[in-house]
């Protein structure tokens, strides 16, 4: 049996980011997604210096080639939803288990950060419309992106969906919300927010009992 370990929305450097260090140590993964959002740099210039810290460390705690590195929209502050050239080449040397920084796939699995908007300017309005919608039903904005992330990914029947963003630990049917590691609060409190996901692998197809929630206690 393996154990895989998924890390949602680290924003490192910002506060409590390091606790993904001990996370990795108490759960001993065999391998680990990062699953976007990895940094929060301060400035573009910033962006792959914060990139380098980040590895720096995650290295010592976990292999590169047993990792899958995604990107989210903070990856790439110059263009927060198109990709980061200069991010792009520094990951592009590293050893890992993925080619396409944007979506991987395994077994049933599908693993992306999960924005769904196409802009900067988008993503305001959506976050404006997402915290009224929060504020009337909590479960709103979950069903609705799991819905658009699995007609854009074309999921099929018996696929199980993992995705960040929006800072939320949780699943909607298949679609499982991976939690973060910043206590900052977007739309849900910390209690419904920080955390993670262990993926027992043992078989050929991965089911619901093979899928764990961890709230963080920070």
């Amino acid at each position: 049996m393996k154990k895989i370990l998924v890390l949602s929305d680290i924003h490192f450097p910002y506060p409590y980011s390091r606790h993904f260090e001990k996370v990795i140590r108490k759960e001993k993964p065999d391998l680990v997604v990062l699953l976007g959002d990895n940094i929060s740099p301060f400035s573009k210039q910033n962006l792959v210096k914060t990139y380098e810290k980040f590895i720096s460390i995650y290295k010592r705690v976990f292999p590169l080639n047993r990792t899958v590195f995604i990107l989210g929209d903070n990856d790439g502050l110059d263009n927060r939803y198109k990709p980061n050239k200069e991010v792009i080449l520094y990951l592009s040397f590293m050893p890992k288990l993925n080619s396409n920084f944007f979506e991987w796939r395994y077994k049933n699995l599908v693993f992306t950060h999960g924005n769904i908007e196409a802009s900067y300017k988008e993503e305001k309005a959506y976050f404006l419309i997402a915290k009224i919608l929060t504020y009337i039903n909590k479960g709103i904005v979950p069903k609705v992106v799991s819905k658009v992330l699995k007609f854009r990914l074309r999921v099929k029947s018996g696929t199980f969906v993992f995705a960040g963003h929006i800072h939320y630990l949780g699943n909607v049917g298949s679609v499982y919300f991976c939690g973060t590691f910043s206590k900052e609060k977007l739309l849900y409190g910390k209690d419904e927010s920080l955390g993670y996901v262990v993926i027992r692998d043992a078989g050929k197809v991965i089911s619901e009992k093979d899928i764990r929630l961890v709230k963080l206690r920070i």
